[in-house]
């Protein structure tokens, strides 16, 4: 077998332990019918759609540097080997020495654990299946009725991509270390254990065993360490072999079950009242921040993060890393948003699609998605010569921040903190980026140049005049031929010139908010010299070259309003296409692209007119409230909640415009689906996050039909916590500490706690010179 890569462990992250408790109920909502998926940490699963056991098990990451080949850096190959597969176990139940083919099949999920219920005319069993930490558990017992015929199942399993392995016993348990790295444990509670089949070489091996009435219960164990992994089974036997089956089982869903609780009651604000759907899409989003969470305890993986999505996407991606922590900010320790940021900081980038466990070669200069993009296209057609090992490769699995939105997240998560330590580590890096986005200027014009894929806009219509033999549906749009000045992009640096201006104040650096101002406003002059489309009413991306603009009518346009560059009169006009139905007024909100382009696909994800939740709806909210049309964000925020959660909660990134239905898996838990929490406490709940000791709340998106609705604990600043209550009948209240404050009716409020704790309003700061945040 290859030698097993050295490891430089850390001690998983802890979180707060002093964080305010929730009484609110929320496992009821969270029992649903139609999900297989289940995860904790490094390890993922799938239950078998047609049998007993799983389809598959993930472990992420491996330890091992991926093989490159010579001629060619291929992404798919990488991202395929980065990840331990595991086929099933899946298991053939047996009655009496013949199969049971089963009538029925039941289930019910949790974020916790899933439980099923098979049933023949003879037959009917239960299995429950959980997670803890890296451990698998699988529990097997005949529901009571059942034929009293011997039952016993019949497992395989097979491991992807294995090319040797070596078994060994242990009291009944098996141990396996497999060449990349990943050792499995495996042991079968309940009953003897027969005609084992390993085939370590190949990865396949296979066992029987009889279900007793009381059931059996199989654990996997998964780790880095062979030693370890035996140690562990081994402590489990002696703990467990004289145990009934159930409490074997037991052990392990009650350490499952209280996880959950401690996040859901501690971690995560509670939420009472308001309609039960919008419950239950509360909490079912307030759990996709755990189930993508990577908690590896091994170098270069120094923080926890957030990826994408599990389901798929398990690396960390430099876009979705801020902008998932927008919607993060709002648990209860701060630091769930901030690692994951802070891991960027560390390793120069994302530690995207090949990362291992090693220590890294960082890059030695600031890059940015203009210059790693084309060089890893390079590296993919061939055109560089690799070297012989990938840890020499180390840039190409460091993915620098690409779009200055996700740089913006950085920014946000201050706002809602106020952790001015984190805010002057962070600011060298916001500082670095607009710099050198900065220099993409190549003609002078305060415009810069962009050449590669925009995130959530990945295969979009906005780049058929930029890239040659264009067509739908192609995914290698990571370079472009014709280098475009984009809309989003320089509306959006002006958006980080602004928080780079207000964190320069803050940190008292009164030169660089003096030279970024003077950039960010001859770009903002630039936007609307040459990017306004008078005709249409609408900002355009423009040929780098011709200065022509390439007609295309993007909802991305609204970074001008989000960035605040946009006059008054241009801002009204490009609302009043928000309800044209031939532009943005489509049924649900908001398409990508104007309903109007040619071609138009809205259920073909990142293509044109499909909904992107956070470049398209959360973007445009944000720049709608900035302008003050709050009618038209409270109607926006609304059809998209709706969309995502009425009829069932959902968690696509990308839904279709014009029939609602979500253009992935329904619960493929895409993180940045979640920021739609954002607006939901920002605009409905009123929390407005400001990095003062300010508590400024605007619940202009509140139905106020609602009876009820109780919002918090929520940690605030220090050992205050804030809650805040909606009742029909009196009013709108804020808990701060001991002391609150209530109006009769929900209006926008400045509150403070004065010298002796007790909440006081403010006056408005447009009249008493306060800050007002944006």
């Amino acid at each position: 077998m290859p030698r097993r890569p050295a490891l430089y462990p850390r001690q998983k992250w802890e979180w707060a332990k002093d964080l305010p408790v929730s009484d609110a109920p929320w496992e009821d909502l969270l029992r649903l019918p139609d999900i297989r998926f289940l995860t904790d940490n490094q390890v993922s699963l799938w239950t078998s759609p047609d049998s007993m056991g799983l389809e598959k098990v993930w472990f992420y990451p491996v330890p091992r540097a991926p093989h490159l080949e010579v001629e060619r850096f291929d992404s798919g190959r990488i991202a395929q080997s980065s990840v331990h597969v595991l086929r099933g176990p899946r298991g053939a139940l047996m009655a009496g020495g013949k199969p049971v083919n089963w009538d029925t099949q039941s289930l019910q999920w949790s974020p916790a654990e899933i439980t099923r219920t098979f049933a023949s005319p003879d037959v009917t069993l239960r299995e429950t299946v959980t997670i803890v930490d890296d451990a698998i558990v699988v529990w097997l017992r005949p529901v009571e009725g059942t034929s009293e015929v011997p039952l016993s199942a019949a497992w395989s399993s097979s491991v992807e991509r294995t090319l040797s392995g070596s078994w060994r016993m242990h009291d009944g348990a098996r141990v396996c270390m497999h060449d990349d790295g990943i050792a499995h444990g495996w042991v079968w509670f309940g009953s003897e254990v027969t005609n084992w089949q390993g085939k370590a070489a190949s990865g396949k091996f296979g066992w029987e065993a009889s279900i007793p009435p009381q059931g059996g219960v199989l654990v996997l164990l998964l780790g880095y360490d062979q030693a370890a992994v035996e140690r562990r089974l081994e402590a489990m036997i002696a703990q467990c072999s004289n145990r009934p089956t159930a409490d074997v089982a037991g052990l392990f869903l009650t350490k499952a079950h209280d996880a959950w609780q401690w996040y859901m009651k501690r971690m995560v604000p509670g939420l009472k009242g308001a309609d039960e759907w919008v419950r239950r899409l509360y909490y079912y989003q307030t759990a996709l921040h755990k189930i993508n969470l990577y908690d590896i305890p091994y170098e270069p993986f120094v923080y926890p993060y957030t990826c994408p999505w599990k389901t798929g996407a398990v690396w960390q991606w430099s876009w979705n890393t801020p902008m998932n922590s927008i919607a993060e900010r709002w648990l209860n320790d701060p630091a769930w948003a901030e690692s994951g940021i802070e891991l960027l900081r560390e390793n120069g980038g994302a530690l995207n699609i090949g990362a291992s466990l090693h220590r890294l070669r960082k890059p030695r200069q600031f890059r940015d998605v203009n210059e790693y993009l084309p060089a890893l296209q390079d590296a993919i057609g061939g055109v560089k010569n690799l070297p012989a090992t990938a840890r020499q490769f180390d840039w190409a699995f460091i993915m620098p921040h690409t779009t200055p939105l996700g740089v913006h997240g950085i920014w946000e998560v201050f706002r809602r903190t106020g952790d001015e330590d984190y805010l002057r580590r962070q600011l060298p890096e916001m500082v670095a980026y607009e710099a050198r986005l900065t220099s993409h200027d190549a003609d002078g014009d305060g415009l810069v140049e962009y050449e590669g894929m925009v995130d959530e806009y990945d295969y979009s219509l906005r780049w058929r005049t930029a890239v040659n033999g264009y067509k739908k549906g192609t995914e290698s749009l990571i370079r472009f031929d014709r280098p475009l000045e984009l809309i989003d992009i320089n509306a959006q640096l002006c958006l980080l010139r602004e928080d780079i201006i207000e964190a320069a104040g803050i940190v008292g650096d009164r030169n660089l908010a003096k030279r970024i101002r003077q950039r960010l406003n001859k770009t903002a002059k630039a936007i609307n010299d040459l990017m306004w489309d008078d005709t249409r009413g609408w900002y355009g991306d423009l040929d780098a070259a011709t200065h022509e603009l390439t007609g295309v009518c993007s909802i991305a346009a609204f970074s001008a309003l989000m960035s605040g560059v946009a006059p008054a009169d241009r801002a009204e006009r490009m609302v009043r296409l928000l309800e044209d139905p031939a532009a943005f007024g489509t049924p649900y909100p908001v398409p990508s692209v104007a309903a109007d382009t040619p071609d138009l696909d809205p259920g073909h994800i990142t293509y044109g007119g499909d909904v992107l939740i956070t470049s398209g709806v959360w973007l445009t909210v944000v720049a709608l409230v900035r302008y003050g049309f709050l009618e038209e964000a409270r109607r926006i925020i609304w059809k998209a909640l709706r969309m995502l959660g009425e009829t069932a909660p959902t968690s696509s990134y990308s839904y279709n415009s014009m029939t609602g239905a979500p253009n992935m898996d329904p619960h493929t838990f895409c993180s940045q689906s979640a920021i739609t929490l954002d607006l939901f406490v920002r605009f409905v709940v009123g929390f407005v996050p400001r990095y003062d000791d300010i508590i400024e709340c605007w619940p202009f998106a509140l139905p106020t039909e609602w009876e009820h609705l109780e919002f918090g604990p929520m940690t605030w600043r220090g050992d205050v916590d804030v809650t805040v209550v909606w009742d029909s009948k009196s009013g709108y209240t804020v808990r701060a500490g001991r002391s609150e404050f209530t109006a009769r009716e929900p209006r926008h409020l400045w509150l403070a706690l004065d010298q002796r704790d007790r909440l006081v309003e403010l006056p408005d700061p447009s009249v008493s010179g306060m800050p007002v945040m944006t």
